[in-house]
């Protein structure tokens, strides 16, 4: 009965004294926190879906905690009943020394005299100055141990193993005064920054092209009207990204892209023999067209013999009559109308990326630089570009500039995974074509809406 007595008494005195118990941090650590959790929430623009499966992981991790929670609660208790009372007290039990009338010094009593007087029947029994300052050995041990791990919280996690005992107790101390924590707090917050974060992606673009045409370089074909002749195509664009942070507000795109480009020439004829057999033939074995296509973006040299080609609207297409003499024009048919010019390049863009705006989704305006290699260009029949190639385009330089600009969003999925959305505008900075070629001054552009997924790390 009197040790459950006891207890109650023990229980009720540490209510008392550590009510309202707490270590505040200095002003200089509120600030840091604040300024770490200042950068807005991008959960808002997560589909449903990851809403969903974060919803169910965080289910799975809390009925986990709580297993573990319960499973240890025996063990912790065990612990805390089980730690040390400090031997020396927290406050000077020999009284102070007391002076009488003619300024002689009265001995009062010690605290051995007055434990003699105590009942020999409470002997056994804690008298309550005993009892309190029992309770105050307690809690100065719960002190320690909760500045110890307040401690323990503030350093880097290689570390806490380091320190144990009075080392402990002093790196607690300095920890809440501030000198210690907000030096840590200041580490933690600009790590949360994200400064220098790399993501790596992929992109795939449908892409819009066609030309900026600035007159044509020979005067005998200024009269052409490519204008009207010639028409845009569409494309596509793929490639991989990596995005470098350089600061809250910039960063440097890069990467290596496969981009094509090219346009639709029109009213050009085509006519082929009905058994599909070649229509010339050099004499040597060896087969040759003689016939090639004036553009805006260089000359068309064929390589099918079994096509015959004609304007119906110009004198784009020039032939050698020499070549042609036999051949029996009258039994032709017409196959398909126009070719298609399309040239491939590899690029690696320089673009730099400014936050415009983000709040769950990122709003950025980017602009920069693109270096093309021209791998390989092709011409087709019509507007069909799977098939087999009918021709190539001579003229067109090998190294080529162009300018990149437009907007990006940034939707976030997850944590690390973020869906891109770019539409995006590109146009070469000098002509496609070399001096020297008849025509000339065509600046090639396109507009592209690429979308892709980074993963940062």
């Amino acid at each position: 009965m009197n040790k459950k007595v006891d207890q109650q008494y023990i229980d009720r005195k540490f209510r008392e004294k550590l009510e309202g118990l707490e270590a505040n941090p200095p002003v200089e650590a509120w600030l840091s926190i604040s300024e770490a959790i200042s950068k807005p929430s991008r959960t808002a623009a997560v589909p449903v879906f990851f809403r969903m499966v974060a919803a169910v992981a965080v289910l799975i991790v809390s009925l986990f905690s709580l297993n573990f929670l319960f499973l240890n609660r025996s063990g912790q208790n065990a612990e805390i009943a089980d730690w040390p009372v400090q031997q020396a007290p927290l406050i000077d039990l020999e009284p102070a020394p007391v002076t009488g009338p003619g300024g002689q010094r009265v001995e009062s009593p010690s605290v051995t005299d007055n434990a003699a007087a105590v009942n020999a029947s409470q002997i056994g029994q804690p008298s309550p100055a005993m009892a309190f300052f029992a309770d105050l050995n307690r809690m100065s041990a719960l002190r320690n141990a909760y500045l110890e791990r307040t401690a323990l919280s503030f350093l880097p996690f290689t570390q806490r193993g380091e320190i144990s005992g009075r080392d402990t107790f002093e790196a607690a101390n300095e920890a809440v005064s501030g000198n210690t924590g907000q030096l840590m707090l200041a580490s933690a917050t600009d790590g949360a920054r994200g400064y220098g974060n790399i993501s790596f992606g992929a992109h795939f673009s449908p892409q819009y092209n066609y030309r900026i045409l600035r007159g044509v370089s020979d005067m005998s074909f200024s009269d052409i009207p490519f204008q009207s002749l010639e028409e845009q195509i569409m494309t596509y664009t793929v490639g991989l990204n990596a995005f470098i942070e350089l600061s809250p507000r910039w960063t440097l795109q890069t990467g290596v892209s496969y981009m094509n480009m090219g346009q639709y020439v029109k009213d050009i004829m085509s006519y082929q023999h009905p058994l599909r057999l070649p229509l010339y033939n050099s004499g040597t074995g060896q087969v040759s067209h003689p016939q090639s296509i004036i553009t805006s973006q260089g000359n068309i040299r064929l390589a099918d013999p079994h096509l015959y080609f004609a304007d119906n609207q110009s004198y784009r297409v020039l032939t050698n009559r020499h070549a042609m003499e036999g051949a029996n024009l009258q039994s032709l048919t017409e196959s398909q109308e126009g070719v298609t010019q399309v040239f491939r390049f590899v690029e690696v863009p320089v673009v730099f990326r400014y936050t415009l705006f983000e709040r769950g989704v990122g709003l950025r305006l980017k602009g920069g630089l693109a270096a093309s290699y021209l791998l390989n260009n092709d011409v087709f029949l019509g507007h069909d570009m799977m098939q087999n190639p009918i021709g190539k385009t001579t003229g067109i330089r090998q190294f080529n500039f162009s300018a990149v600009g437009g907007f990006a969003m940034d939707i976030p999925l997850t944590g690390n995974l973020t869906f891109h959305l770019e539409p995006t505008g590109q146009l070469f900075i000098s002509p496609i074509v070399r001096e020297g070629v008849m025509t000339g001054h065509a600046y090639p552009y396109g507009f592209s809406l690429q979308t892709g997924i980074s993963y940062g790390f």
